[in-house]
């Protein structure tokens, strides 16, 4: 899985993001297309990032998730897991591509971000 988790309150989805790969993975990362977005109103109206995917998946009869996907750049590789037992992984392309236990859901997305960002 990616790295994810809920939206808090008085935080819009992109500072989740944010926020959560920090708690989870000790990366700050910079979601690009945050940049540029108009803020007026006294900070009332602020314009947000549109995600690069968004999904609906049941996790079970009575309790659904909806997944906005942000894909980022960090200025580090170093990971720091929330929790000791976690595993992460950097992976190729190549990689994932041949990888048989990655969601392909994840699979796609991850192969989308890194041809996005395949020059940063």
């Amino acid at each position: 899985l990616a790295v994810g988790g809920h939206v808090e309150l008085a935080e819009d989805p992109a500072a989740a993001a944010v926020r959560e790969c920090r708690e989870e993975v000790g990366l700050d990362i910079v979601i690009h297309e945050s940049e540029n977005l108009r803020t007026y109103l006294d900070g009332r109206f602020r314009e947000l990032p549109r995600p690069a995917a968004m999904n609906i998946h049941y996790i079970n009869d009575t309790h659904q998730h909806c997944d906005l996907v942000y894909y980022a750049t960090a200025n580090s590789m170093d990971i720091i897991p929330e929790s000791p037992t976690d595993t992460w992984e950097w992976l190729t392309a190549a990689e994932i591509t041949h990888r048989t236990d990655i969601l392909p859901d994840i699979k796609i997305q991850s192969l989308q971000a890194l041809a996005t960002y395949a020059s940063n």
